[in-house]
């Protein structure tokens, strides 16, 4: 996958990829809401093998990507995207994730980059409708999907399998004919 939006080239993960991935796999802060804990190398070089070996299956179900500055050519992050879990289908045809290394937060980078996953979901895909979900305790996240022109469709509460804690979520939706309606730019709010 390649796709350009104004700032940035979301494109397939490489192993060139590696030390920049590491960077916020290994960051507390940064992982604090994500469904992996912080990594050691090894963990994280296992993990970008991993995507590196999903994105070659065809037909291709899941798309793990690198977030660039386009101007400098710098991986900050990585968004993903895929086919739901089965409990989860209901919500749409395609989840998404994402990561970005702390040093980028607060310039937007994350709901262009997603805007653009967006973009491109529904214009290279059958996919009707997109979701995605953030705990209640990073409202960040949650900002994110609401620039990215998405709607919060529930308030979802979890138990976590591993530790048994109960997680408050919100999931935000996006339909392919509400998305091609609005002008860019336009939310939902």
């Amino acid at each position: 996958m390649q796709y350009q939006t104004k700032r940035l080239q979301i494109r397939d993960l490489n192993w060139d990829d590696l030390t920049a991935i590491h960077a916020f796999r290994s960051d507390p802060i940064v992982t604090q809401y994500n469904d992996f804990e912080s990594h050691t190398l090894a963990e994280t070089r296992a993990w970008l093998a991993g995507c590196i070996h999903h994105n070659t299956i065809e037909p291709r179900t899941s798309h793990n990507c690198a977030i660039v500055l386009a101007h400098t050519g710098a991986t900050i992050g990585w968004i993903g995207f895929g086919s739901p879990s089965e409990s989860k289908a209901e919500w749409g045809d395609v989840d998404f994730g994402y990561a970005l290394r702390q040093q980028f937060w607060g310039q937007g980078y994350m709901s262009e980059a997603l805007t653009g996953l967006i973009t491109f979901i529904f214009t290279t895909t059958a996919a009707q409708a997109i979701f995605g979900e953030c705990e209640v305790a990073n409202p960040a996240s949650a900002r994110v999907m609401q620039h990215a022109r998405m709607q919060q469709v529930a308030h979802v509460s979890e138990s976590d399998e591993a530790t048994g804690k109960v997680i408050e979520s919100l999931r935000f939706q996006i339909k392919k004919p509400d998305w091609q309606s609005l002008k860019p730019g336009q939310s939902h709010a």
